[in-house]
């Protein structure tokens, strides 16, 4: 606890002699008036960032009262009578970088004593401020989420110095950097932007890293920043939910004492896509949804088990594919302009039993071009029937196709597939 001693001298007139007085009545005695004035012998106080109480004694020969400027500093009691008192000033630990101020007013009568409070800045790296915070990315390849630093300018302007508009302006002309934190080992890395700066590629073990083109688990997440907000994203191939404790720092390039740490979980979640099935006798509607390029959305065959059954007399979903592979079950596009059968096409989905569609959604080779010269794909696997879009697929675009498996033309089942973007 640390003691400051602050006395108010109060001083009183003195009655006047007795031989005056004897020249007056009572009805003339003088009302004597006591000046509301006094000294401070300190007008500051220094307290260290963990220092949770000082102390003000003094005294007052009328009432009296105290206000602090700062939440962070409360005065016990704040009021009072004449007297001899003990002031009491309750402070919280800074745990911010950056020193801070507070103003607490004293005030006897008419005067009024200022008395400034300053609190260091921490110098315990353990205990400095650090943002713990949780994020979610998309559900599909490349998708981020967004950390905005405009609900942490408190946090930057304590530790960095920094207002949010100049924190943004730090960010534009490198002023401010983006450093990796490795959690297990507590250091921060000096790597040089590998990502959109600034910004950087991490792999499964969230180390910096180049960009890959085989994703997962090579790469994993990426981090950018711009402006005032903070992009963490998914890589391509991740195909389970996976969750991951990143943590970076933000700080003045030149002047690494001034940071802000991060603590993220960052989660990637797995998006399941709709799919509605309707039969009737051998014709099925199925209404699904294709969430992403090249992230197929599956019709799974135990949802068409019955009418596998009834009109393929196959009885399970491994009995349909072994159908197909021996070439007792054959997959033909519709025309969707006649509604025939494309018996001639030649199957286009890069070796499984499938198609690639053109923009007219008719069998075309692949193209690296993307849409219109590819629009979907449909492939036969195992599991089931995979759907899913080209790039260029605008989200919200919706397609409507038709396919066939067949035995015979009198043993077949038709599928009216109804897919949209997600």
């Amino acid at each position: 606890m640390k003691s400051i001693h602050t006395y108010l001298f109060m001083t009183a007139f003195a009655l006047l002699s007795g031989g005056f007085l004897a020249g007056c009545s009572d009805d003339d005695e003088p009302e004597v008036k006591v000046p509301e004035s006094f000294t401070v012998s300190a007008n500051s106080a220094n307290v260290m960032w963990d220092d949770t109480e000082a102390v003000i004694d003094f005294g007052a020969n009328v009432k009296w009262d105290a206000v602090s400027s700062a939440a962070w500093v409360q005065i016990d009691p704040n009021k009072g009578e004449a007297g001899d008192h003990r002031l009491f000033l309750v402070m919280t630990r800074n745990y911010n970088l950056l020193p801070r101020t507070a103003t607490v007013s004293l005030k006897c009568g008419e005067q009024t004593q200022q008395i400034t409070v300053t609190q260091s800045g921490c110098d315990d790296p353990a205990k400095v401020t650090t943002v713990n915070t949780s994020l979610e990315t998309g559900t599909t390849d490349y998708s981020a989420g967004e950390l905005a630093l405009s609900g942490y300018s408190y946090e930057i302007e304590n530790n960095l110095g920094l207002t949010i508009e100049q924190f943004k302006q730090g960010v534009a002309d490198g002023t401010v950097e983006l450093c990796m934190v490795n959690r297990k080992e507590n250091s921060w890395s000096s790597a040089d932007y590998t990502a959109n700066a600034p910004g950087y590629w991490l792999d499964s073990d969230l180390e910096v890293t180049h960009w890959d083109g085989a994703g997962y688990p090579a790469n994993a997440l990426f981090i950018e920043v711009s402006e005032d907000v903070v992009y963490i994203g998914r890589a391509s191939g991740i195909t389970t939910e996976l969750n991951f404790e990143m943590s970076f720092v933000l700080r003045l390039a030149k002047d690494h004492s001034k940071y802000l740490r991060f603590n993220v979980n960052v989660t990637c979640p797995i998006y399941t896509p709709e799919v509605k099935v309707e039969a009737d006798g051998n014709v099925v509607e199925a209404t699904i949804e294709m969430v992403d390029v090249y992230n197929a959305t599956v019709l799974p065959f135990e949802q068409l088990l019955d009418v596998l059954s009834e009109s393929l007399s196959v009885e399970s979903a491994e009995a349909f594919v072994a159908g197909i592979e021996n070439g007792d079950i054959f997959m033909y596009m519709v025309d969707p302009a006649t509604g025939e059968w494309l018996t001639e096409a030649k199957q286009t989905a890069g070796g499984y039993v499938g198609y690639w569609l053109g923009e007219n959604l008719t069998p075309t080779g692949w193209s690296p071009d993307g849409y219109p010269s590819n629009t979907i794909f449909i492939e036969t696997y195992d599991e089931g029937i995979s759907i899913g879009a080209a790039p260029g697929v605008e989200s919200g675009m919706k397609f409507n196709v038709s396919f066939v498996y067949a035995k015979s033309a009198q043993k077949f089942i038709r599928i009216n597939l109804h897919a949209y973007e997600h």
